[in-house]
């Protein structure tokens, strides 16, 4: 809706996140965070929030257990074989 009325008075924005700061208990500030999702949702995301979220990004990938394979890992290397001729028959 925004959009409508923003194009009605010329006004485009195009900025998927807009960061701003509120007061908590009239001696702190807080920083917010106005995220567009969905086409025309917004979240907004508090200090709290956006903390979660960066212990989330910095996780570590997890481990995954690959099944064995039925066949021999290694490659022989002959004296005639280039990298790429080795590479491309895996």
């Amino acid at each position: 809706m925004f959009n409508v009325i923003g194009a009605a008075f010329g006004v485009q924005n195009s900025q998927e996140r807009v960061t701003s700061t509120r007061r908590v208990g009239g001696d702190r500030e807080e920083v917010i965070v106005y995220e567009r999702y969905g086409g025309d949702k917004i979240r907004i995301l508090d200090e709290k929030t956006l903390e979660r979220r960066r212990k989330l990004d910095k996780r570590s990938p997890s481990k995954v257990i690959v099944p064995p394979i039925d066949r021999n890992p290694f490659v022989l290397a002959t004296g005639g074989a280039s990298e790429t001729e080795l590479l491309g028959g895996m």
